[in-house]
């Protein structure tokens, strides 16, 4: 079912023929496809590679981007590569000073994390030579999403059946496996015996949440099918994570705000959505959309997960100012985001974790390259909410699952986007 087609406005998309056509098509298509499809599928799974273990994800991605530089189907971002040497080179910079001359013996400084940082930013220095448009790209991303509601529906059924599928281990060698360190059992409350889904092939139900968040983002922007919306809907509710919400109230608030004209049919979408999504809440499944709506009190109550993630960052901050007054130069060192005692629990998001290590030099120039790579004005309504997410929801900024889903969604699409049919 659909709604039809969108006229066209500041973030709409209009007609033209897709960007690249026969074999540069096919890499792109191909790469998205392989990109996206091992950070939602594969999101568990690792390589061991001395501390580390390297997600499948990582792997996958430089392995398209080699590829793609042998076909010789990408090319240089000359902006990002510049802003990149000047990354890598203050980022460098940043650790030795920690590493070497730094008086606090109490800190982690781990040059294999700092290597591994740089490193896993190489690939936003490419894009996809023979570009498709983005309605392309979103469709392939689509695909892979409508697999992980469906994943993450069932899951959540099952354990009703006595079929509880939250976790893979017993199934798959520990060595490569990822979950040690994630919540991938997540009761409703504690000592409860239902969990919330994390989307079966995803870490943790609030990931779950904000993937779901992004094929709502999708499904109103470019393809407006009702039924598709009620599906990512109802998977985003059997995750009762607020996280994936966030990103909507911000994507709903960009939507409103950011500009544009005739908007109507999305409007309508994001009311059957919202009504939807409140009915489910209040009826079908009233006791569990309870405990979501009350979840927003965890905001002001201290060990909660909400209070974790966007209160105490500020009080840490705060702290390490106090201890470090300098820190905000070059940092603490790589690693050290995690190894602080600063006498209350905390859950750093990413900037403030590249804010920590690095300092606000390699702040402002990470972020520089991420917008050199991924911005774009054609898909501004759906950027930013994704930008919010991978900031501001968890501490993704070496986490391959989530930054490379962010790599497959801009860097293979033209600036002249294809209106979906």
């Amino acid at each position: 079912m659909t709604l039809g087609r969108a006229q066209a406005g500041a973030d709409t998309l209009p007609e033209h023929p897709p960007t690249a056509a026969g074999f540069g098509a096919r890499y792109a298509s191909v790469s998205v496809a392989v990109i996206a499809g091992s950070c939602l599928f594969l999101q568990r799974f690792g390589v061991p590679f001395g501390e580390f273990k390297l997600h499948l994800a990582t792997l996958t991605a430089f392995a398209v981007v080699a590829a793609g530089l042998a076909f010789r189907q990408v090319a240089v971002n000359m902006v990002a590569l510049v802003i990149y040497l000047v990354f890598v080179a203050a980022t460098l910079a940043s650790g030795i000073v920690n590493i070497e001359f730094s008086s606090e013996p109490t800190l982690r400084r781990s040059m294999p994390s700092l290597l591994y940082f740089i490193g896993m930013y190489a690939p936003f220095v490419f894009r996809a030579r023979r570009p498709i448009s983005p309605t392309a790209v979103f469709r392939i991303i689509q695909g892979c999403l409508t697999v992980v509601a469906w994943g993450g529906i069932l899951q959540f059924a099952l354990q009703f059946l006595g079929l509880p599928l939250f976790s893979f281990q017993g199934f798959v060698p520990a060595s490569f496996l990822v979950e040690e360190g994630y919540n991938v059992l997540n009761a409703t409350e504690y000592g409860g015996s239902t969990f919330k889904s994390n989307g079966l092939f995803l870490l943790e139900a609030s990931l779950f949440s904000q993937v779901m968040a992004i094929a709502i983002m999708l499904e109103v922007l470019f393809f407006k099918r009702v039924l598709a919306l009620a599906l990512f809907g109802v998977a985003l509710f059997t995750a009762l994570s607020g996280t994936g919400l966030m990103v909507l109230v911000v994507f709903f608030a960009y939507f409103a705000f950011g500009g544009g004209a005739n908007r109507a049919k999305e409007v309508v979408l994001i009311a059957i959505f919202v009504g939807l999504f409140y009915l489910l809440a209040t009826s079908v499944f009233s006791e569990l959309g309870g405990y979501l709506f009350q979840r927003q009190g965890e905001f002001f109550t201290e060990g909660t997960s909400a209070y974790m993630r966007f209160v105490t960052p500020f009080r840490a901050l705060g702290e390490i100012l106090d201890r470090f007054p300098t820190f905000l130069l070059v940092g603490l060192g790589p690693g050290s985001a995690e190894a602080l005692r600063l006498g209350f629990e905390y859950n750093m998001p990413t900037p403030g974790k590249v804010l920590i290590e690095y300092g606000l030099i390699v702040l402002a120039l990470w972020i520089a390259l991420i917008l050199a790579a991924c911005n774009r004005r054609e898909w501004r309504t759906l950027f930013w909410p994704v930008l919010f997410l991978f900031f501001f929801t968890g501490g993704y900024q070496q986490l391959g699952p989530i930054v490379f889903l962010l790599f497959s969604l801009f860097a293979f699409a033209g600036s002249r986007p294809e209106q979906p049919r």
